[in-house]
């Protein structure tokens, strides 16, 4: 006859056991390893602040503290009572204290007797609509009544009151200027601008006043190569300075021997208002005397308002 151990026996005498030695290895020095409360507890310090320790055929990790201790507490039960730790230094094998391999699977038990009857569950949701039926057959149309006697024509209503004055529209073109003539050099050498051939005077009396300008010239270089500015320039009447801003011009070589170049320019000028200005071309040559403007220069002006 063979005798067998009880089950809680053998749980009892695996409780019993006493926790796992300290065990060193892969940087590593493993104070506790066990089975406590259901629950794996391993704990222990690091040779390196930081190291990463990882628990081998799992997602668990943690990192070493700043003195080097460590600690895993998890709801994690290795079936064979044995854990690897992982580090950079290697692998370090520990067997669990508290810890039994888990036993073969018993029998299947004799099936209990039957409950009491419970009580009835509460009625369910109705189901779904059910289909619509078919269509039914189309009836007879029914006889024409007979048409009515036409009514009276109404009086006519009141006339209606006026309606308020739309606003006023945007002014748009105020008006249009042209300029043309042969530009000049004289008495602009070293690239300093003068208004040629002529300028317009033009008030501006509102912020949402503009002034377009598009002008353009055509010359030769009599010798050497020379450089020529050409743009649009502004004067305030009040002050009589003379304004030539960076976007309001362009530069143009013309080359020794050269056939005609030309330059053109066009822009928005906004101005302050409440006065007027001296709006124009404006021409700016490196060196006076080099320079043949043997055509006209062209220059059109509109002041407008935006909305």
């Amino acid at each position: 006859m063979t005798y067998r151990l009880p089950l809680a026996a053998l749980l009892a005498a695996a409780i019993a056991a006493p926790a796992a030695a300290a065990t060193s290895g892969a940087g590593l020095d493993v104070a506790v390893a066990q089975i406590d409360a259901g629950r794996l507890v391993v704990s222990g310090k690091a040779a390196t602040p930081g190291l990463t320790i990882r628990i081998v055929g799992t997602a668990y990790s943690t990192k070493a503290a700043a003195d080097g201790s460590f600690r895993f507490t998890l709801a994690y039960r290795p079936a064979t009572c044995k854990l690897a730790l992982s580090t950079a230094e290697g692998t370090l094998n520990l067997f669990l204290g508290k810890c039994g391999p888990t036993g073969p699977k018993g029998p299947k038990g004799d099936t209990g007797p039957a409950g009491a009857k419970g009580d009835t569950g509460p009625a369910g949701a109705a189901g779904p609509a059910g289909p619509a039926g078919a269509k039914g057959a189309k009836g007879d149309t029914g006889a024409a009544g007979p048409a009515g006697a036409k009514g009276d024509t109404g009086a006519a209503g009141p006339t209606g009151p006026t309606g308020a004055t739309g606003p006023q529209g945007p002014s748009g073109i105020l008006d249009t200027w042209t300029v043309a003539g042969l530009p000049k050099d004289t008495g602009r050498g070293g690239y300093t601008f003068g208004f040629s051939p002529g300028f317009v005077s033009i008030p501006v009396t509102s912020a949402k006043q503009r002034i377009f300008a598009t002008a353009s010239m055509s010359a030769r270089a009599l010798s050497g190569q020379w450089g020529v500015d050409w743009g649009i320039c502004w004067r305030d009447q009040a002050d009589g300075v003379l304004h030539t801003d960076f976007a309001y011009y362009t530069f143009g070589w013309f080359g020794y021997a050269s056939q005609n170049n030309s330059l053109s320019i066009n822009t928005i000028l906004e101005l302050a208002p409440g006065t007027t200005y001296d709006v124009g071309p404006c021409i700016a040559v490196e060196q006076e005397g080099k320079i043949d403007f043997n055509a006209g220069a062209h220059a059109s002006l509109m002041s407008f308002e935006v909305r």
